[in-house]
């Protein structure tokens, strides 16, 4: 009981901004007094909290927005800075319908033009040049969002789209637009919820696809077009609750074909004749 009310206090406390704590992926991150609070401004980029796991709880912040177009906001659950849950708001959009967005991240992809309407985006007041408060409140695949200590959340997902997992906290920030202060993490002892049962795809929704080899579409006449789709390409699938990602196929071939480029110099250096590896390496060149 004393040690777990301890673990409470010790995690009620704010989480100084200092560099032995903070991971930064992207540039702009600069520690300082703002409105007479010790702050952390982001320009572009993402600060993740290191040793952190995040899966079910609450984490509170304060962010002071400076008016300009810009975005700002909390990665939580995060594998990475790739890899994420993410809320952010818009304060040039103070008021309107997408003041508040939720996306999930998979690979990179900020997919909020998908990932709009009730339980994405909402209305809120995002008042400037103060400090307001933010209140994230997590729980299995649910979470509420609340701005300016507004007694109801303003924004509700009822369906976060990455699979439920424990990770890294994270503030993130675009185009310069805000401080971050008094950031306060307070895990919940829960362990994972159910896993969902995903719905089944509905008729005429296409879910698996072919992915043809990277091709020059400037240099390839259009009645050229189905022989280069000939080629050997590769089926993909969507994530799971997610989008198809191509960038994210080319990638893995990428690095593979990097790969498989390191062996077979290093098996020329080393006098060896394997054909197959160079084979290997132009087929990827040829299609990666």
């Amino acid at each position: 009981m004393i040690t777990t009310l301890l673990l409470t206090l010790a995690a009620a406390q704010p989480i100084p901004f200092d560099a032995a704590r903070w991971t930064l992926v992207g540039h702009g991150a600069t520690n300082m007094v703002y409105l007479e609070r010790p702050s952390l401004f982001i320009d572009n980029g993402v600060s993740l909290l290191r040793d952190s796991s995040f899966g079910d709880g609450t984490i509170e912040f304060d962010i002071a927005l400076h008016g300009h177009a810009s975005f700002a906001g909390l990665l939580f659950r995060a594998a990475d800075d790739n890899n994420a849950e993410l809320i952010y708001v818009r304060p040039q959009r103070s008021r309107q319908w997408d003041a508040l967005q939720y996306t999930p991240l998979f690979d990179g992809s900020e997919a909020w033009q998908l990932y709009s309407g009730d339980g994405y985006t909402a209305a809120a007041e995002l008042p400037l040049n103060r400090w307001v408060h933010v209140r994230l409140v997590v729980g299995g695949y649910a979470a509420r969002v609340f701005v300016d200590r507004a007694p109801e959340p303003q924004l509700v997902i009822s369906d976060l789209k990455r699979p439920w997992a424990r990770g890294q906290v994270g503030v993130w920030g675009r185009f310069g637009g805000v401080n971050f202060a008094n950031l306060v993490v307070s895990p919940a002892p829960t362990a994972a919820p159910p896993a969902r049962v995903e719905a089944p795809v509905a008729p005429g929704v296409i879910s698996t696809w072919e992915l043809s080899p990277v091709f020059d579409a400037a240099k390839v006449g259009f009645d050229r077009v189905p022989d280069v789709l000939s080629r050997p390409g590769r089926s993909v699938a969507r994530l799971t609750r997610g989008p198809v990602l191509s960038r994210a196929w080319r990638r893995a071939r990428r690095q593979s074909s990097r790969s498989r480029r390191c062996e077979a110099r290093t098996n020329r250096r080393s006098g060896s004749t394997d054909r197959h590896a160079d084979g290997a390496v132009l087929q990827a060149d040829l299609i990666a």
